[in-house]
C-alpha cells in the first residue's frame, strides 16, 4: 500500500468471480514498461539508487506521534510492519503490493531452487486465484525473502532497497498468470484473515493506515492497464 510514495519517489527515466470486470476507465493508452534491472541503462540504474537514498534522507510525513518513524523510508517500514498479518498469507496480498512496492522496473530469474521455471510453471498452471497466491507468496516469494534475509528477512523489509524489486517482480507473475486467461482479471477468492473466516471480495478495501486517505478498493488493481494502474512488462520478462 505504499506505491503512490514509491512511484513518485523511485520514478525512472524509463518510463470472486468468473466474469470479466470491466475496466475502471480508458484512460491508459501509452501504458509504461516495466524492465527487468538488465534492460536499463547505467542512469536508469543510478536513479533507481539515487531515489532508494532519497527516502532515507527525506523527513517522515505520516506518522508525527511515532517517534520510531523519522524517515520517508521509515514511514513505508512501519506501515507494512503494523500491518504484517493483514496483508500476508491472505487475499489481498497480491493486489495490496501492487499499489504498494512497485517502482519501474523488476529484477529477473532468481538464482534459487524456489524461483526455477518448474515451480513457477506449476504456478502459472493454476486455475484459481486462491491457489496461485498461497503457493506464489509461500515458495518464491518468501523464499526470496529468507535468502537474501537481513533487512529483507523480518516484516521491516522494506528497509531493503530490493523489496521493491522483488515485490515487482512477483507483480508480474500474477500479471504474467492473469494474462494466460482474461476471466482472471476478475478472479480474486480466498480469505481477508489469517483465521480463514472472512471471505475475501473483488469490493474489500485494503488497509493502509495513514499512507492514503481512502483504502484503496480490490477491484481497481485487479488490472495493471486500468483504474490507477497503467503499465505491463517488458517481453523479455
Amino acid at each position: 500500500m505504499l506505491s503512490r510514495s514509491i512511484v513518485a519517489l523511485l520514478s525512472l527515466a524509463a518510463a470472486a468471480s468468473a466474469s470479466v470486470i470491466p475496466r475502471a476507465n480508458s484512460t491508459c493508452a501509452d501504458p509504461v514498461v516495466r524492465k527487468e534491472w538488465r534492460e536499463l541503462s547505467g542512469a536508469e540504474k543510478a536513479e533507481y539508487l539515487r531515489a532508494a537514498v532519497c527516502l532515507r534522507n527525506l523527513p517522515k510525513a505520516k506518522y508525527e506521534f511515532v517517534d520510531a518513524v523519522t524517515t520517508r523510508m521509515d514511514d513505508l517500514v512501519f506501515t507494512h510492519f503494523s500491518l504484517n498479518t493483514d496483508i500476508h498469507f491472505v487475499a489481498n496480498f497480491l493486489p495490496w503490493h501492487r499499489w504498494d512496492e512497485n517502482g519501474e522496473i523488476i529484477i529477473g530469474d532468481m538464482q534459487a531452487a524456489a524461483y526455477n521455471s518448474k515451480v513457477m510453471n506449476t504456478i502459472y498452471g493454476f486455475d484459481t486465484y486462491a491457489a496461485m497466491s498461497n503457493m506464489l507468496e509461500g515458495l518464491p516469494h518468501a523464499q526470496i525473502h529468507s535468502i537474501i534475509f537481513g533487512d529483507m528477512g523480518p516484516a521491516t523489509s522494506p528497509n531493503e532497497p530490493l523489496f521493491f524489486l522483488h515485490h515487482a517482480n512477483v507483480d508480474r507473475a500474477w500479471a504474467k498468470w492473469q494474462g494466460r486467461n482474461a476471466t482472471r482479471l476478475a478472479d480474486y477468492t480466498g480469505f481477508n484473515d489469517p483465521n480463514r473466516v472472512i471471505s475475501a471480495s473483488l469490493d474489500d478495501r485494503m488497509p493502509v493506515m495513514r499512507l492514503a486517505d481512502e483504502e484503496p478498493i480490490v477491484r481497481d488493481f485487479m488490472d495493471t492497464q486500468a483504474g490507477p494502474l497503467c503499465y505491463t512488462y517488458s517481453a523479455s520478462t
